[in-house]
């Protein structure tokens, strides 16, 4: 037996056994009324921030009063009209290593933990989310749920390629234990309910 055969034996023996789901027909019964204050009381002790607006076409006039002087902006929402970037035009990650704003259009957000779902089909590029400076998702009052349980009820892999729950700006302490912003993704995650 050679190398590669000892390993691939030591990896099967270390299979754990398959064991059953848990009985999740508990969750059916939760109740689910909103509360946009846990929501955004959640979302802010995590490092965000959250607007309610009236509806989409209030999105530009809050975008321009929150970041005023940008220059360099992506969206993908109809209607809105803050942003300045085509995609189509862009050749390199690199040429959006100076983006200052990504504006995109969550699925749903969820009470219990503040994140947003934002899959691919409504990203544009897998790297906008991570690659921008600030990072605004757009969602609507209707598509809250209350927790994790009820978010994985509302994702359809089958119409997805990529998916990914976002709550709050970027953050890591694994420097020194000195919390830094930024890191990793946008330095500012703004949730615009409308």
């Amino acid at each position: 037996m050679g190398a590669r055969e000892k390993i691939l034996s030591r990896i099967k023996e270390g299979v754990a056994p398959a064991v059953s789901l848990p009985d999740m027909s508990i969750t059916d019964n939760w109740n689910s009324d909103i509360d946009v204050n846990v929501l955004k009381l959640v979302l802010e002790s995590v490092g965000g921030e959250i607007h309610i607006l009236d509806s989409v076409a209030d999105v530009d006039s809050k975008l321009k009063e929150l970041f005023p002087d940008i220059k360099m902006a992506y969206t993908n929402i109809e209607g809105v009209g803050f942003g300045n970037v085509n995609l189509d035009e862009v050749k390199m990650a690199h040429d959006l290593a100076k983006l200052e704003i990504a504006v995109l259009e969550g699925e749903f957000a969820v009470e219990e933990n503040g994140s947003v779902f934002v899959s691919d089909n409504k990203m544009g590029n897998k790297m906008i989310p991570t690659i921008t400076e600030y990072l605004v998702l757009v969602v609507s009052k209707d598509e809250i749920v209350k927790n994790m349980h009820e978010a994985y009820k509302r994702i359809d892999l089958k119409n997805i390629e990529y998916g990914v729950f976002i709550s709050g700006p970027s953050k890591t302490a694994d420097i020194e234990s000195t919390l830094v912003f930024g890191a990793h993704g946008a330095k500012n995650l703004a949730l615009l309910l409308v």
